[in-house]
């Protein structure tokens, strides 16, 4: 059981690690019409991931 949970962890940090990446990438490619809300809300995005990646960590 305890063996299920650490892969599963791994695989938790691993999705949003690429999430993270992923959404820095999108971020770079903003509409300059739209990039204050664009940018607020890859903020929030951002800050949720760093979040959930504190609290699996265990830094949280």
């Amino acid at each position: 059981m305890g063996e299920n949970n650490c892969w599963e962890r791994e695989v938790l940090i691993t999705e949003l690690t690429k999430g993270k990446e992923l959404m820095l990438q999108l971020q770079k490619h903003f509409d300059p019409m739209k990039q204050d809300v664009c940018q607020y809300l890859a903020a929030e995005i951002l800050s949720s991931y760093g979040k959930a990646m504190s609290l699996l960590n265990g830094t949280a």
